[in-house]
């Protein structure tokens, strides 16, 4: 689906990440570089009721297709379950290269189970 990624992001250069996602933070003072880790955790996470222009502006923010990827692999380590399926369908991605699912596994070896609300999902 995002082989085209370029193209579709020409063809809709004003997309933007719904703000409704980030509902407790004052937008007028957010800044979208050095939140990357939270806005990504939230778009996948959640979604939102426009999940393509999501992924778009995340395209757009964050250094493209492989941008985005790099960082899921990287970078997010708060993805739910749920999350972290997606991204690997999404992204062509095993769960083990995921630093989300690395940091749930180190977790559970320390605790012996999963310690959060993400891992139910």
């Amino acid at each position: 689906m995002w082989e085209d990624w370029e193209q579709q992001l020409k063809d809709n250069p004003d997309v933007e990440v719904e703000k409704i996602l980030f509902w407790e933070c004052n937008m007028n003072e957010f800044d979208w570089q050095k939140s990357k880790r939270f806005v990504m955790e939230r778009v996948f996470n959640i979604g939102g009721t426009k999940p393509v222009s999501n992924m778009l502006a995340l395209f757009k923010m964050y250094g493209g297709y492989e941008g985005v990827r790099n960082s899921l692999k990287n970078e997010v380590w708060g993805l739910s379950n749920y999350g972290e399926e997606y991204v690997c369908k999404t992204f062509n991605l095993k769960k083990t290269e995921l630093e989300s699912y690395k940091r749930k596994q180190e977790r559970i070896k320390l605790f012996g189970k999963p310690v959060d609300k993400t891992d139910w999902w």
